[in-house]
């Protein structure tokens, strides 16, 4: 009786432990597939770009996994990233966003309450879209909030690693 309730139990753990696995690898298909291995994804607007859309502050954007990312390891259905902007003006901003994924994309919240926002597929680019509010801490002072109308939406194509380095 022993032998066959061991049996029965080394069985049900090795069900449980494919599930968790299987789970934790279906759980994060964006990641996996967009920012796994370092992927670096970048928006650079130009002068002409900018004269065009006035409302626009934003003249740089990139998303990036978080090297070490101690979220990762804990809950496979969340991940930081690092992102940065820069301000039409001056103003270079870099900070970590933890994300998780849902069913209307990647929800992922700036550090230190700077706001929200979310990244989504769009074929070999993210495409991200600024919730109303988002600033964070700079090298000498916090951004405006850049979450505004001019900014809401973003398409991100890949890029080098090498170009989503903090500045």
């Amino acid at each position: 009786m022993h032998r066959h309730f061991s049996t029965m139990v080394a069985v049900a753990v090795a069900v449980a432990s494919t599930a968790a696995y299987s789970a934790a690898a279906a759980a994060t298909p964006f990641f996996n597939s967009y920012l796994g291995s370092g992927r670096c994804y970048l928006r650079v607007y130009d002068a002409a770009h900018m004269r065009r859309h006035p409302s626009q502050t934003l003249s740089k954007f990139h998303v990036v996994a978080h090297e070490a990312d101690p979220l990762r390891a804990k809950r496979p259905r969340e991940y930081t990233i690092r992102f940065g902007y820069w301000v039409k003006g001056g103003g270079i901003f870099d900070g970590l966003a933890a994300c998780k994924s849902t069913t209307a994309g990647e929800a992922c919240s700036a550090e230190g309450d700077g706001g929200n926002f979310t990244l989504t597929p769009a074929g070999r680019s993210i495409k991200v879209m600024l919730s109303s509010r988002l600033g964070i801490e700079g090298a000498k002072s916090f951004s405006p909030n850049v979450g505004t109308h001019g900014n809401r939406t973003m398409l991100l194509p890949r890029a080098s690693s090498g170009s989503c380095r903090r500045h």
